[in-house]
């Protein structure tokens, strides 16, 4: 039988590491965690959180590259450790790369930055999404805020409020949000401040107190839609609102289901949160699935200067690079520029909408503007509907009613 086993300990192995998270008088500590600190024999965190706790000199590791701390906590044989870090530290915090270097741990979290932070603007946090910008490409942060009604952004130095601003704002992109910071939640110095886009950015960068968040906010026209799909739309893939129900929140999205075009384009290139779309016009369709996916839509035309988007001599803006490209054949003189600045493009797949009698030469023209990328045929298995007429790269036109025996040009590769 033997006697009482104590959960991540035991003769052979050390006690485990105590990670306490800490937000300020927003969520006080508990008296058995604050005597863990006190008794341990070493600290790990950030300054603030060390001087919070005042923990002496010669217990304290000050943070800064995680690597030196985790090799500290990995070799502290029989010493007490604890570890102070912000909010929840498992969620976007340390004990993911804690558990990772295989330190065996006992979490006591606070309340998230973004828990708290829905909470002072008043705002229900399961209609929100989660995205965090430390150490990740900032684009796909973006583009989850491109795509949802409401996304709490855990910010950091060169990713924050600023950036964001700057990727809603891209050229003549535009995506219209509000934008909360909320500086030293939970701390001697909270503030909380909403911005325009482009107040955002007229906003000196000294006068923004690290740490935020930040809470982005498309207006709504004030619907209640508590007994339907929360979250930004009908998006049911990883991450999926709690509150289920009535999935009619978008006017034609009976009609979307039943495009096959759609569904086959949609699957092909498979979309997902993070990713940005580029759509051209006469495929509402594929806009439609692919916003049902959380992926964010930018849609453009054919012309000089395609609606939309900035093409910047030629190129997108940084921010504006598609993940994925979904346009007719008319879209075929001005691709290359919209898939992104020469040489650094960040596509993964390119369908081109095309019919029978167009099919090799834009065929031909698509191959000269991938270069070796391999192309393959898809046939839509019925007649589908356009919103325009299929025009193809050399001038002709399919305008049988709209209708045509579509035909996709697929281009994929892994992501650069």
């Amino acid at each position: 039988m033997g006697g009482e086993n104590v959960v991540g300990e035991s003769a052979e192995t050390s006690a485990p590491v105590r990670v306490v998270g800490y937000l300020g008088e927003a969520a006080p500590v508990s008296a058995a965690a604050r005597r863990a600190v006190a008794e341990a024999d070493l600290v790990v965190g950030g300054r603030r959180h060390l001087d919070a706790f005042d923990v002496p000199e010669d217990r304290r590791l000050v943070l800064g590259p995680l690597g030196p701390a985790i090799e500290a906590l990995q070799a502290r044989g029989d010493r007490r450790a604890v570890v102070v870090a912000s909010g929840d530290p498992g969620f976007f915090g340390i004990v993911r790369r804690l558990r990772h270097a295989g330190l065996d741990l006992l979490v006591e979290p606070a309340p998230s930055a973004l828990a708290l932070a829905f909470g002072r603007l008043g705002l229900p946090r399961e209609d929100g999404q989660i995205v965090s910008a430390h150490g990740r490409d900032l684009r796909r942060a973006l583009n989850v805020v491109r795509a949802h009604d409401t996304v709490g952004v855990m910010t950091t130095v060169g990713a924050g409020l600023r950036e964001i601003a700057a990727g809603l704002t891209a050229g003549a992109a535009s995506w219209p949000r509000r934008l909360a910071l909320l500086e030293h939640l939970g701390e001697a110095g909270e503030r909380v401040r909403w911005f325009t886009p482009d107040e955002a950015l007229a906003l000196d960068p000294s006068d923004i107190a690290e740490p935020n968040v930040v809470v982005a906010v498309r207006e709504t026209d004030g619907t209640d839609h508590t007994d339907q799909t929360g979250g930004a739309g009908a998006w049911t893939g990883p991450g999926m609102p709690w509150r289920l129900g009535d999935r009619g929140r978008r006017r034609d999205e009976e009609r979307w289901r039943d495009d096959v075009l759609a569904a086959l384009a949609v699957g092909i290139l498979g979309p997902m949160p993070g990713d940005l779309v580029l759509v051209g016009d006469g495929l509402e369709g594929v806009a439609g699935a692919v916003d049902e996916r959380g992926a964010a839509v930018l849609r453009t035309d054919a012309g000089p200067a395609p609606v939309g988007v900035d093409t910047c001599d030629g190129v997108l803006p940084t921010y504006v690079e598609p993940d994925l490209v979904c346009v007719t054949s008319r879209h075929l003189p001005v691709l290359d520029r919209l898939l992104g600045a020469p040489g650094t493009h960040r596509w993964r797949g390119v369908v081109v909408v095309t019919d029978g009698a167009a099919l090799v030469s834009d065929a031909s023209a698509l191959t000269g503007l991938l270069g070796d990328v391999p192309l393959r045929q898809v046939d839509v298995p019925a007649l589908t509907p356009l919103a325009d007429p299929v025009e193809t790269a050399a001038g002709g036109r399919n305008d049988a009613g709209g209708r045509a025996g579509h035909r996709l040009l697929v281009a994929t590769r892994d992501r650069p």
